[in-house]
């Protein structure tokens, strides 16, 4: 072959590819983002604030929600719920919006540093009845909700999934453990078709890292198979009753031992093999979000900005929910971007 005709074939190649890459971006689902929105080129491997979005929105105005997080200090806002029988709370209020809404939301959040994700389950999912009766399997599970995220736009899915509490029976035998990776590795070879730049998160109660969870570690395990495809996890250092609310420096940041969740702290799951900057510290956000381990936002701001200085974590922090019209969002936000230093 001459180098004639392989210069010729080369430039048709690229041609076609660029011709694909650009009808495959404009035609996501239903319209997908339209009028030209590029999905995210950034990616952060730290300093996060990551805030979840339910079903507390302002239905009449969803964007001025998703602005003012982006105003105050969040980097990450996650859409909950992606569930298999469709989309609900925020999730779907995305969704009603129209082409032109969503692109101009999803411009603003980018053109601030912004990633806008889904988070699939929740506690309503019965996902303990999938990995049961393997139906739908992990990779169907995965693979779904990531092309529901490219369909409409977004930049990443963050996993969700809830087990019955005190029952870690699915990560002892294995079978939790398996679908949760198949899930996950499913989700990242959606969005290796897609780009770079799309990102995968875990929300795992704290406890299911380590003893509770077994033998394997329960996340430890998934994290060990899936190491490649997990950006960060937004771990629930909450609800895990009185005995332990990790709300002092030394429960949440040092040791757990001695409390009814042993071997539990931040630095404690990083020990175990998580990379400690993939471990984004997770608490609700108001005194009224959650059951126990509520830290009152300047507090959980000093003890995290302690952290950052003594042991050069920098892995981010995790709201659960917003709440409109409430001032304590954009206080959240704005201290925990101090910490993390971001403008």
């Amino acid at each position: 072959m001459n180098m004639s005709k392989v210069y010729k074939i080369a430039v048709a190649v690229s041609v076609l590819t660029s011709f694909i890459a650009i009808i495959v971006w404009s035609t996501q689902g239903e319209g997908g983002v339209g009028g030209g929105v590029a999905p995210a080129t950034f990616k952060l491997d730290k300093d996060r604030v990551v805030i979840y979005v339910d079903w507390k929105v302002n239905w009449n105005d969803f964007p001025s929600d998703l602005t003012l997080l982006a105003d105050n200090g969040f980097t990450h806002i996650i859409l909950a719920f992606w569930m298999k029988a469709g989309a609900a709370d925020a999730a779907i209020a995305w969704t009603q919006l129209d082409q032109g809404q969503r692109s101009k939301t999803l411009t603003y959040l980018h053109d601030r540093g912004v990633k806008l994700m889904v988070s699939a389950a929740g506690a309503t999912e019965n996902v303990e009845k999938f990995i049961l009766e393997n139906n739908p399997t992990g990779k169907n599970y995965g693979r779904d909700v990531a092309n529901w995220a490219l369909k409409w736009g977004l930049d990443g899915v963050d996993f969700d999934l809830e087990l019955t509490p005190g029952d870690p029976s699915l990560f002892k035998n294995g079978r939790g453990t398996s679908w949760f990776v198949a899930a996950t590795l499913a989700a990242k070879a959606v969005f290796s078709g897609a780009g770079e730049f799309y990102e995968i998160s875990h929300a795992p109660q704290a406890p299911y890292f380590g003893d509770w969870a077994g033998p394997t570690g329960g996340y430890v395990k998934v994290y060990e198979e899936a190491s490649g495809a997990i950006d960060f996890f937004n771990v629930q250092f909450y609800n895990q009753g009185q005995c332990c609310e990790y709300n002092t420096y030394g429960t949440l940041i040092e040791s757990t031992d001695g409390t009814c969740m042993p071997r539990n702290s931040l630095l404690q799951i990083a020990d175990m093999g998580i990379p400690k900057d993939k471990l984004v510290v997770g608490k609700y956000i108001c005194g009224g979000c959650g059951n126990n381990g509520f830290v009152e936002a300047n507090t959980l701001g000093g003890i995290l900005s302690q952290a950052v200085q003594n042991t050069g974590w920098r892995g981010g922090a995790m709201a659960w929910m917003y709440v409109p019209h409430d001032p304590t969002i954009t206080q959240w936000g704005n201290v925990m971007a101090k910490v993390f230093q971001k403008d």
